[in-house]
């Protein structure tokens, strides 16, 4: 099997001790939200291969270890034929001198002090770090952690944790809104939208249309419920009482409720629908 050939190649070729990577996983690439990226260093430098911790997920798995990793990245053949062609030291001479082509690149975070390959070079890097060789060339691309960005970014994720709770209960909000509305002896009907959520509730009497809410937050929901109660008591007052007491009824609520339902038109509605006979 080509697993068991190249490591076998490997040992062969290169006589020293590779087992150290057998149990060693790179790690996966630093959040760079938290860092302020900076321009690429033109010259080539000396990086130490063993702060190279790990490098593009497309190359290099971090649930494989580096060994596992070095015989299973397409075309690392590649560079054990440079090994046996040209011997172990020009190899070395060759990761540690400036690459003209396919340069490697390395992002560098400084607060960790650690690379990641990212760019050219995931087969060199690699196979240095299962050869254990110091020191290979590369250009360096700093990231410069950021305490602000950091901050930032826990706030997004704080939102995000609020709004997903927020959604969370309206769904759960709901079924006990169309509750109340079919205790008044109502119909309700909801829409989704694109994500599956209940945003939209249209009332209905006998097929008619009484009123329609958007409801978007909790605060729309407490406020649909608030007009609900008045609609409540409002129909109560509707059958019980004169036309006079009614409409002192309708005053007063309006001057309670900073918001009220449209309650006469409501009321209009319900009555041309012949839901008080």
């Amino acid at each position: 099997m080509e697993k068991s050939n190249r490591e076998a190649r490997l040992r062969r070729l290169y006589n020293q001790d590779i087992s150290r990577t057998s149990d060693s996983h790179p790690k996966p690439i630093p959040d760079s939200s938290e860092y302020e990226c900076k321009k690429i260093k033109e010259i080539q430098e000396l990086i130490p291969v063993k702060k190279i911790m790990g490098g593009n997920p497309l190359r290099i798995d971090t649930e494989k270890t580096w060994l596992e990793n070095f015989e299973v990245i397409p075309r690392m053949d590649r560079q054990l034929d440079r090994l046996e062609k040209e011997g172990l030291s020009k190899l070395i001479a060759f990761l540690q001198a400036d690459q003209k082509d396919e340069i490697i690149v390395v992002d560098y975070y400084n607060n960790l002090d650690e690379f990641y390959v990212m760019d050219n070079g995931s087969h060199r890097t690699t196979l240095a770090k299962v050869m254990g060789i110091e020191t290979i060339k590369a250009s360096v691309r700093p990231y410069e952690f950021k305490p602000e960005l950091l901050e930032k970014k826990k706030r997004r994720e704080q939102l995000e944790i609020e709004k997903k709770e927020e959604e969370e209960r309206l769904e759960k909000e709901f079924p006990l809104l169309r509750k109340r509305i079919s205790n008044l002896g109502l119909d309700s009907t909801t829409k989704k939208d694109s994500r599956g959520k209940s945003k939209e509730i249209y009332v209905t009497y006998k097929g008619k249309s009484i009123d329609y809410f958007n409801i978007t937050c909790l605060n729309d929901l407490e406020k649909v419920f608030d007009e609900l109660e008045v609609l409540e008591s409002l129909i109560d007052a509707r059958r019980l009482l004169t036309d006079s007491l009614l409409l002192l009824n309708i005053r007063y609520f309006k001057l309670r409720r900073r918001s009220p339902w449209y309650i006469n038109d409501i009321l209009d509605k319900l009555a041309k629908s012949n839901y008080f006979k």
